[in-house]
């Protein structure tokens, strides 16, 4: 919470309970289930709860909803950095060569009269859409952004990335970027092709006129997979109207048996080291964004953007990011490997929500688990592991 101390300025200071405690409480309120403030009302009585944060009582619920009405335009950005700030001391434990940087949108479907939410066309239902980017290999959210529903896939998403392709760019970590088919325009091919913010890009081509011809011409040159016969890849350059050059573009053809005809994926790329088979095998490895995206919604509850404001909504989902987040680290760097895999609502029910006693003594507090838990053993490693789990200063 030192981060948040530095980098976010609060214009309304709590005497009781300050900024700093309401967001501490959100957050492991997040990494409990509790996905709304109207839970602290019961949670707040919770001894384990109040041990984590720090403080004989919690906040109510009116206090944490004053909390959240009193966040300013300019605390967004200043989340995004505590985040942003976060990541750097995990990966200070664990230092990074290469980063895959996935960025996709999904609708947060709102009930009431939000601001910003509008109708969408293409969802067919009254939305917020929202901008997200994740690490491929770590599966950390690097950045997230609350966007109006009526707001297109790629609007602005330029503006959106190159913050984090030029930050991670001037660390020396080699960037590989991916893309869906709605994330294809010059915007984003430039700014991985400059020097400030270069990126290998994978990014899927819808198919059209043009590519279907150029597929025609190439197919007596694609090459049969090996393991496979009934898949084959190629490649050629195509120029589209609005690209100022021909760029590098992937085949791959598959014929299932059951289908009459061959299904066909084309995938633009700069990179003109890698095979057909190896730059089609990379994109396909983004469908796991679509993973993290479930885990953010399903598990910390990304979707639940309750508040009239649209630049409260907006902070919200940056405390949901950094719980998120939080969770990640500790899956990685703290958990034995048989528990990585494990979704938040697995550990959850395993880890988080067990039952026990309380005993309050005069100088401490003691947690009896019961005898039959089942888990008592990796419980005790995961603690040991927190405690000596040290994260640099990063201001």
């Amino acid at each position: 919470m030192d981060l948040v101390k530095t980098n976010v300025s609060f214009k309304r200071p709590y005497r009781t309970h300050s900024n700093i405690d309401c967001i501490r409480q959100q957050v492991y309120s997040l990494l409990g289930d509790h996905e709304d403030n109207n839970d602290a009302e019961y949670a707040r009585e919770d001894p384990t709860r109040k041990k984590i944060v720090g403080k004989g009582g919690l906040s109510s619920q009116p206090t944490l909803c004053r909390f959240e009405n009193s966040f300013e335009e300019e605390s967004i950005s200043q989340l995004q950095k505590v985040n942003s700030l976060f990541l750097d001391k995990a990966y200070q434990v664990e230092p990074m060569k290469e980063m895959v940087v996935d960025v996709d949108s999904t609708d947060d479907t709102v009930y009431g009269n939000q601001i910003g939410s509008a109708y969408n066309a293409y969802y067919k239902d009254k939305i917020f859409h929202s901008l997200f980017c994740f690490e491929g290999k770590t599966v950390d959210c690097l950045k997230a952004e609350l966007r109006a529903g009526t707001d297109y896939e790629s609007q602005k998403v330029a503006d959106f990335l190159k913050p984090i392709l030029k930050k991670y760019k001037e660390k020396g970590i080699n960037l590989k970027f991916r893309g869906d088919s709605e994330f294809v325009i010059p915007e984003v091919y430039r700014l991985c092709e400059d020097e400030e913010t270069k990126a290998e890009y994978f990014i899927r081509l819808r198919i059209n006129d043009v590519l279907r011809r150029l597929y025609e011409e190439n197919r007596d040159n694609m090459e049969e997979d090996k393991e496979n016969q009934n898949i084959r890849h190629g490649e050629f350059f195509y120029q589209a109207g609005n690209w100022e050059k021909a760029r590098r573009v992937l085949i791959k053809e598959e014929k299932r048996p059951d289908e009459l005809f061959p299904e066909v994926y084309f995938v633009v790329t700069n990179c003109q080291t890698v095979s057909p088979k190896e730059g089609i095998e990379f994109y396909c490895g983004r469908g796991t964004a679509e993973n993290y995206l479930k885990e953010g919604k399903l598990g910390f509850h990304w979707d639940r953007l309750s508040c009239e404001q649209f630049h409260v909504n907006a902070c919200r989902l940056q405390i949901m990011v950094l719980a998120y987040n939080l969770n990640n680290l500790i899956r990685r760097l703290c958990l034995p490997e048989n528990f990585r895999k494990y979704r938040i609502e697995t550990l959850r029910s395993r880890l988080i929500k067990v039952g026990s006693k309380v005993s309050k003594y005069a100088r401490k507090f003691t947690f009896h688990c019961p005898k039959s838990f089942p888990f008592k053993e990796i419980f005790l490693w995961i603690l040991e592991a927190i405690q000596r789990l040290v994260l640099v200063p990063v201001f």
